[in-house]
C-alpha cells in the first residue's frame, strides 16, 4: 500500500471536493488531480481557506488509515462511497451542522439512510467508510463558515475549468479525461430543488421545487418505484400520468433524492441543455455513469427528444 500520509492527503482533497459540491465521482489519484485543478483556480484568500480545511480533514483521516491495512483498490472504493454520501447529503448536512456539536450524531442520521450503499462495500469495509464520513463531518463542524464560503468559489472555478477542458481535452491523461467527461456532463441532469425565502409569492408554496411541506405518505408507491429501478434490468422506461397538481414532479424529485442517497445512483431530471442537444445525450450519460435514474418532466412537449 502507498505511503499512508499520501493516501490521507489524496482522500482529503476528494472529500473536501464532495463537501463543497464539486464531487467528481472518482476516488484515487484521478479524483485528487481533478480537485487540484479546481483549487488552483481559487482566489488567494479562498485558496488559503481551502488548504486549512484540507489540513483539518487530512488530520482526521490519517489515524484511521494508519490504524489498519487496507488494499489500495479497496481504500479507493471506500473513499468513493464516502465522497458520494457526503455529496448527496449536502443539503441535510448543511441544515444540521449549525445545531449540532456532535459529528457522530449527524453521521448516524445520514449513514442510516445510506445503508444500502454501505452494504455494497461489505462488512469489512463499511465501518471504515462510516468512520471517514464522521471524521470529515467533524472537520466541517470546526470550519462551517469556510465550507459555505468555498461552495460558490469552487463553483466558479469549476465553470472556468469546464470551458478550458472543452478546448484542451487532449492534454489530459486518458483516465483523467474520462473522469472529467463524466463530471462535465453532470449538469445535464439535476434535481430541481430551490431554497424558500421570505418575499416569494404565496403561489410559490405550491411549487414542488421548494418542497415547503415535508413529503408524507405514498410509501408503497415510492418503494415500488425503487424496487423497479434496482431490479437488475439494463434499461427500463416507466410512464407516469396525472392531472396538473397531482404531485408527479414532487414524487420524482423525492425518488431522485432517494436513489442518490440510498444507492449512490446518478439521478435527476434531464435539463434543457440535455433535451436541446438530444442526439447523443443519453449515450454520453450512459458512458459516464452505469447506474442512472433519469426523469423527463412534461414529456408531452418534448417529443423530438423522445423520438
Amino acid at each position: 500500500m502507498p505511503d499512508k500520509r499520501a493516501l490521507a492527503i489524496s482522500a482529503a482533497k476528494i472529500l473536501v471536493g464532495a463537501l463543497t459540491g464539486e464531487w467528481s465521482g472518482v476516488a484515487g489519484a484521478t479524483g485528487s488531480i481533478i480537485i487540484e485543478y479546481f483549487a488552483k483556480k481559487l482566489p488567494t484568500e479562498s485558496g488559503n481557506s481551502y488548504r486549512k480545511l484540507l489540513s483539518s480533514v487530512e488530520d482526521g483521516l490519517y489515524p484511521l488509515i494508519a490504524a489498519g491495512e487496507v488494499k489500495e483498490q479497496d481504500f479507493d472504493a471506500v473513499v468513493a462511497t464516502a465522497g458520494g454520501i457526503l455529496a448527496d447529503f449536502r443539503p441535510t448536512i448543511a441544515a444540521q451542522i449549525d445545531g449540532h456539536l456532535d459529528a457522530g450524531a449527524i453521521a448516524k442520521d445520514i449513514l442510516t439512510e445510506a445503508e444500502p450503499r454501505l452494504k455494497v462495500l461489505g462488512a469489512d469495509l463499511s465501518p471504515l467508510c462510516s468512520r471517514i464520513v464522521t471524521a470529515v463531518l467533524d472537520a466541517y463542524l470546526h470550519h462551517p463558515d469556510t465550507v459555505k464560503a468555498l461552495e460558490p468559489e469552487f463553483r466558479t472555478a469549476m465553470l472556468d475549468f469546464k470551458a478550458e477542458f472543452a478546448e484542451s481535452r487532449d492534454r489530459f491523461k486518458p483516465e483523467v479525461a474520462a473522469a472529467l467527461d463524466a463530471w462535465a456532463i453532470r449538469d445535464l441532469v439535476r434535481i430541481p430543488r430551490r431554497d424558500w425565502h421570505d418575499g416569494l409569492a404565496h403561489s410559490s408554496l405550491l411549487d414542488p421545487e421548494y418542497a415547503v411541506v415535508p413529503y408524507v405518505g405514498r410509501e408503497e408507491l415510492r418503494d415500488g418505484i425503487e424496487a423497479w429501478a434496482v431490479d437488475g434490468r439494463w434499461v427500463s422506461v416507466r410512464l407516469y400520468t396525472g392531472e396538473g397538481g397531482a404531485g408527479k414532479t414532487r414524487l420524482m424529485i423525492e425518488m431522485c433524492e432517494r436513489m442518490r442517497r440510498r444507492h449512490g445512483w446518478h439521478a435527476g431530471f434531464l435539463g434543457r441543455e440535455a433535451v436541446e442537444a438530444a442526439e447523443g445525450t443519453i449515450r454520453r450519460l450512459l458512458r459516464a455513469h452505469d447506474k442512472q435514474f433519469l426523469v423527463l418532466d412534461y414529456a408531452q412537449v418534448q417529443m423530438p427528444f423522445l423520438r
